[in-house]
């Protein structure tokens, strides 16, 4: 208790709570079960969904990032008195190498806001939520997504590359045993704020634009080699890979502003019925055009990788082993 208090006067930042509350609550007894994940949006996912599998007691705790999650595994492998076979560790794929660890789960997408940016979870939006049953609609609705999606893949395709160098870049500086981006050593590497980003590009149904402030943005990487970027515009960071590869926070604000854009169509009536793009009538739909509470219904379509339901199976098969032994 003592350390637990040093650390606590030590970190006292708000994104500490969760993690004191896990290293307070935790408890060897019982069949309590824990996952350790990296943010709210996680949990809002990750919860219904583990407790499906093991349907047990769980208790989740978002961290606030990567580095936390892989911070508290390693107290928990180091210390006595944690059961790692109680304790889930669940983190992004971001734009690392694999960790190659089985006792943490990695997801093989960027983050977990790749996995609400699909048709599969657009289609059962708009059939389950809206309402939507003409399957021609349906059909235009998936047709036109697609072609919104490409269009906004090939404009942050760059960006996305470019923000993967210069994390290769400042991690590569830090390791005196690396000289792979020398070359980049007296740069200044820039910085960006992701809602600086999002305030340049406007989705519509019609079209995805960007307003010329993001060339602003796209010019403070202009010191990284033209041949490594367009190396990587046909391997890791193809627009067949956007989904996959791209960051997740862009990809969900498209898929967000689409829906978005989606519902007002499915709401034009009477004298704005002319209006419509996709819509074949007024569907009606009563639903706040907020990111949080579209977040909520959309994290219901979600479908999480066979690998994850692996992860988490393993802990009920390791209890039984425990039971059985007992």
């Amino acid at each position: 208790m003592d350390e637990f208090l040093d650390d606590f006067f030590s970190k006292q930042e708000e994104e500490y709570v969760e993690e004191f509350s896990f290293l307070n609550e935790y408890n060897n007894l019982g069949d309590q079960l824990y996952c350790i994940c990296e943010g709210s949006e996680d949990k809002i996912c990750y919860l219904p969904k583990i407790k499906s599998i093991v349907r047990k007691n769980l208790r989740i705790y978002d961290v606030g990032g990567k580095d936390n999650v892989i911070e508290i595994f390693n107290r928990c492998e180091m210390q006595q008195g944690y059961d790692l076979n109680r304790i889930m560790f669940i983190v992004d794929r971001d734009f690392d190498e694999s960790l190659n660890n089985e006792q943490i789960y990695e997801l093989p997408v960027y983050s977990i806001e790749n996995l609400f940016a699909t048709p599969e979870v657009l289609q059962d939006f708009i059939e389950l939520t809206i309402g939507v049953t003409n399957q021609g609609v349906i059909d235009k609705i998936l047709k036109n997504y697609l072609i919104r999606e490409m269009e906004f893949n090939y404009l942050l395709q760059e960006l996305n590359i470019c923000l993967y160098y210069t994390k290769k870049i400042f991690e590569s500086l830090k390791d005196e045993n690396d000289n792979t981006y020398e070359f980049y050593a007296d740069i200044r590497l820039p910085s960006i704020d992701d809602e600086e980003v999002k305030k340049y590009v406007k989705v519509t149904l019609l079209k995805v634009n960007i307003d010329n402030g993001f060339n602003i943005i796209r010019d403070r990487y202009n010191f990284l080699r033209p041949v490594d970027i367009e190396k990587m515009k046909n391997n890791k960071f193809s627009i067949e890979n956007a989904r996959k590869n791209y960051k997740g926070k862009y990809q969900l604000y498209f898929f967000l502003s689409y829906i978005k854009e989606l519902i007002k169509d499915m709401n034009f009536g009477k004298t704005k019925a002319s209006n419509r793009i996709l819509a074949d009538k007024n569907y009606g739909c009563d639903i706040e055009l907020k990111d949080n509470t579209l977040f909520n219904i959309l994290s219901n379509y979600v479908q999480l990788p066979l690998c994850f339901e692996e992860y988490v199976k393993k802990f009920i098969v390791i209890e039984r082993e425990l039971n059985f032994v007992s």
